[in-house]
C-alpha cells in the first residue's frame, strides 16, 4: 500500500494540472451587448505583441503569412483564401477576418472581449459555444 500512495499522488497531480489548464471563468468581461466571464488566467496569457504568435497562429490555420515593410516597420500579415488579408496582429485578436477563425471555421461564434481596468483596457478574440460556454481563440486554437 505504501508503494501505491506516490503512484497515486502523481496521478492526483497530474489530473490536477490538466483540470486547471483550458476554459474556465473568474475574470469579468464584457462582449458586446452582453457580460461574460473568461478564464482568471486571460490577463497574463494574451497574445503579447512578440514575433512569432501571429506566425504560428496565421500558418496554423493553412494561411499564408506576409511580412511587409510598411513605412519604418516590418508588419505581418495574414493572407487567406481569395486573396483577402489583414493585420496577422489584428486577426489573432478578432479585429478582422471573423469568418477565417478557427472558431467560426468550425461554426461557432467569435466575439471581441474587452476587459476594463480603468486606466487600460485589454482585448481580445473569445470564440462562444453553442451551449453558450466559451474560451479564448488561442485556447480553442491551442486544443483543436
Amino acid at each position: 500500500m505504501k508503494k501505491l500512495v506516490p503512484i497515486l499522488f502523481l496521478v492526483a497531480a497530474i489530473v490536477g494540472v490538466i483540470l486547471l489548464t483550458g476554459c474556465k471563468t473568474g475574470v469579468e468581461t464584457t462582449l458586446p451587448g452582453e457580460k461574460v466571464e473568461t478564464h482568471e488566467e486571460a490577463s497574463k496569457q494574451q497574445y503579447p505583441r512578440v514575433r512569432g504568435i501571429d506566425v504560428f497562429y496565421c500558418e496554423g490555420l493553412g494561411y499564408k503569412y506576409d511580412y511587409r515593410q510598411v513605412d519604418d516597420r516590418k508588419i505581418g500579415y495574414c493572407v487567406m483564401p481569395g486573396g483577402f488579408e489583414c493585420e496577422a496582429f489584428d486577426f489573432i485578436s478578432g479585429d478582422c477576418g471573423h469568418q477565417y477563425t478557427l472558431c467560426e471555421i468550425k461554426g461557432y461564434t467569435l466575439k471581441k472581449a474587452i476587459e476594463d481596468y480603468g486606466n487600460y483596457s485589454k482585448s481580445y478574440a473569445v470564440c462562444v459555444f453553442a451551449d453558450g460556454s466559451y474560451c479564448t481563440e488561442s485556447d480553442f486554437f491551442n486544443r483543436d
